[in-house]
């Protein structure tokens, strides 16, 4: 065994390979460290423990899921269609990740607070994204349609099943009043 240190890209770049072909299940200190061939106690320098490593793992994937560099300049329809776009991708690059990640850390503390940051996370940029699109109605609730817009999304990262059509319809008929949008 190459008992060589190893950095932090390179072991979460092998939970991410396990995720995309078992799901986050199957993540532990044996296996990645097997993997990579170093010591188990050398994995352990980086993570303390299963729950850190699978933790590290989660968030490794959504980074890798969520592209949202260059997006601080696209209009609201824009924005709001890649998010849709990168979590439809990324649905299929990590089949069921989203179902078994909720499962996994859905009474963990810890982890449902690193998910609340990125969904706050989310929901900054689309507001930002929001007020700076000149051509939204300017009468929109911008805190009440991002918690809807928000609340199907994840509704649809919970049944793994992406609809960026029907996102895009809510947006252009409430946010730019489209054909379905409210009268001026």
């Amino acid at each position: 065994m190459n008992h060589s240190v190893t950095s932090k890209e390179e072991i979460l770049s092998v939970c991410r390979d396990i995720v995309r072909q078992e799901g986050i299940q199957g993540v532990n200190a044996r296996r990645v460290a097997g993997q990579l061939g170093i010591a188990l106690g050398s994995l352990y320098n980086y993570y303390p423990g299963k729950e850190a490593l699978v933790m590290a793992s989660v968030a490794s994937v959504w980074q890798d899921i969520l592209s949202l560099d260059g997006m601080q300049n696209l209009s609201f329809a824009d924005t709001v269609d890649r998010i849709v776009h990168d979590l439809a991708s990324g649905q299929k690059k990590y089949p069921n990740f989203f179902a078994s990640h909720a499962m996994v850390f859905g009474t963990k503390t810890d982890a449902r607070a690193a998910m609340g940051r990125m969904e706050a996370g989310l929901q900054q940029m689309l507001k930002r994204a929001l007020a700076q699109d000149p051509a939204v109605c300017k009468e929109i609730d911008p805190d009440g349609f991002v918690q809807l817009l928000m609340d199907l999304i994840n509704g649809m990262v919970l049944r793994n099943h992406f609809n960026e059509k029907i996102v895009l319809d809510v947006v252009n008929a409430y946010a730019y009043g489209g054909k379905y949008g409210r009268k001026k």
